[in-house]
């Protein structure tokens, strides 16, 4: 069975049309992917930045914690030796 010239054509330009359907598909495919990728990374890295800045806070906080314990600590630790030393001064008025 012979094609004619036209059947020839119209089934190379069907091909060509397949051909381009398909590969475009792959292309919207590969772009959505990309893009997926992309957005993944993005919220990745935007999570990590506030992971980082939490725990930066956190450790700022805690310090600040941390030093104003020890800051009242001392405060204590010198009343009490301004305490004992009028004991002693009272104590030895009286002798």
């Amino acid at each position: 069975m012979t094609r004619s010239l036209t059947q020839k054509a119209e089934k190379a330009g069907e091909d060509t049309a397949n051909r381009a359907k398909k590969e475009t598909r792959r292309a919207r495919n590969r772009l959505e992917t990309d893009e997926d990728l992309r957005r993944n990374l993005i919220i990745g890295g935007i999570a990590a930045l506030g992971t980082a800045a939490i725990g930066t806070l956190g450790w700022f906080i805690f310090k600040r914690r941390d030093d104003i314990k020890q800051s009242l600590k001392d405060a204590k630790h010198k009343i009490q030796e301004k305490i004992e030393h009028h004991k002693d001064k009272s104590h030895d008025k009286s002798a």
